[in-house]
């Protein structure tokens, strides 16, 4: 049974059972569901799109449940983290600030409890942000400089630039340079 991961949204749960028992075409579902989530995590968040993988992301962990595949459940896991991540950038984006902690909560114990550092480092700085549109700038400076140490630790220059930034800008809100 082959299915894309739009179809897959509109499943039955006997035809996501049905594709979970299909060891082979269950692989290649995984991979055409990391094509809609992964960028998500790497570029803009846009809300519609973010639902989406989040949903996908969902359907995924029902899919690897269905299968009793460990491997399976520990990569949907990782798409949920991911989409969780992007859905909170468009919380932000969108104004809801409360709805996009309480989703950033959910992403950051996924971060910490696989070591995705990178990943944390990123929902760190989105975490930033959120405090720095609530004019929490101490907060935000506090986020700021968990993504700032994960990224100098990491090596990754250009999300180390980034950083500075945004550690500069909260300062300057706080009226701290030092």
């Amino acid at each position: 049974m082959h299915i894309s991961p739009e179809g897959l949204l509109k499943c039955s749960d006997a035809e996501l059972e049905q594709a979970a028992n299909d060891r082979e075409g269950l692989q290649d579902l995984f991979e055409s569901i990391w094509e809609k989530v992964r960028p998500l995590y790497a570029g803009q968040p846009k809300s519609l799109q973010s639902a989406e993988g989040l949903s996908l992301a969902h359907l995924a962990l029902r899919l690897a449940a269905h299968a009793q595949n460990d491997r399976l459940w520990i990569e949907a896991w990782h798409m949920m983290a991911r989409a969780l991540s992007a859905w909170m950038g468009a919380l932000l984006n969108a104004g809801r600030y409360s709805e996009a902690l309480d989703t950033a909560r959910a992403a950051e114990k996924w971060f910490k409890q696989n070591h995705d550092e990178i990943g944390l480092a990123r929902l760190c700085h989105n975490i930033g942000n959120v405090y720095h549109r609530t004019d929490d700038h101490a907060k935000a400076y506090e986020y700021y400089l968990k993504a700032y140490e994960i990224f100098q630790q990491a090596g990754d220059q250009n999300a180390l630039a980034h950083s500075c930034l945004n550690l500069g800008n909260a300062l300057a809100d706080i009226d701290q340079f030092e």
